[in-house]
């Protein structure tokens, strides 16, 4: 419980720091700055229960990326938009999260791209689609490996590993791993 209580604390502490920075930000006229406070705001705001307004924070985040034309913020803030909307309103966020992957691919944003590929298979996880998420982990995992991201490829793989648990296929689980990681 107490590590719980800290992290939340944290989490807090983050939110009252990125509100400062964001009030800075918008009195600079600084957009570009603000979008990505608001994206790091809802994530946050999200983590400590306020969803509501996490998903203002994050809404906002992707109209001023919009505007600004910058597609890699905004793959980005509707990628953490899709994840924060994914359990209550799966639709709208499996629009969200394609759109994202979409906007990535076109900015040949690889990183983003494989994080778009792991939520949306977290999402198909969550409803039942296997295979179709098994799919999307392994593109991530392609896209990872590739990047040489070491951290975000563990996670992905991770994910891959729970998911092959649920099928019961754990001896694919390990032999996956060690050929992700060894090869």
């Amino acid at each position: 419980m107490a590590r719980y209580h800290a992290v939340v604390t944290e989490y807090e502490r983050s939110v009252r720091a990125i509100e400062a920075e964001l009030a800075a930000a918008s009195q600079k006229n600084d957009t570009r700055q603000a979008a990505a406070l608001l994206a790091r705001l809802g994530t946050n705001l999200d983590a400590i229960g306020q969803r509501e307004r996490g998903v203002e924070s994050l809404r906002r985040s992707v109209a001023l990326f919009e505007d600004l034309g910058d597609q890699n913020g905004l793959a980005e803030s509707l990628n953490r938009l899709g994840s924060v909307i994914g359990s209550e309103n799966p639709g709208e966020a499996r629009l969200v999260l394609q759109r994202a992957l979409e906007i990535a691919h076109e900015a040949n944003n690889r990183s983003t791209e494989a994080t778009s590929f792991n939520n949306l298979a977290i999402l198909d996880e969550v409803a039942g689609n296997l295979n179709t998420a098994l799919a999307h982990y392994k593109r991530s995992i392609d896209l990872l490996r590739s990047l040489g991201d070491i951290e975000k490829l563990a996670s992905t793989l991770n994910n891959m590993g729970v998911l092959l648990g649920k099928r019961g296929e754990n001896d694919e689980a390990a032999l996956g791993a060690k050929r992700w990681f060894c090869s």
